[in-house]
């Protein structure tokens, strides 16, 4: 493993959470991480599964610090320019 992981890993068409493992690597359960302030259990839950449509940017900001990973510089990119294209609809 790298010295600095990503909390996901990005595809084309897809986003990889790697919650569960990071979790695992550490012997952490949803209880525990849920503990972290501006962390809801739900949306643990959903990371964990895969299944979240959507998170909140401080939330994965306060799980990467946990984790000690960084977020892929590309979904900063792919958020900017979301704003952007929406912000001139």
């Amino acid at each position: 493993m790298s010295a600095v992981a990503d909390i996901f890993s990005l595809g084309g068409d897809w986003t990889k959470c790697h919650l569960s493992r990071l979790m695992g690597e550490r012997k952490l359960k949803i209880a525990d991480v849920a503990r972290v302030p501006g962390v809801h259990r739900n949306t643990l839950t959903l990371l964990e599964d895969e299944t979240a449509v959507r998170a909140d940017l401080e939330a994965i900001e306060k799980l990467c610090a946990l984790f000690d990973v960084s977020v892929p510089s590309s979904i900063a990119a792919r958020s900017s320019t979301s704003r952007m294209s929406e912000a001139t609809r």
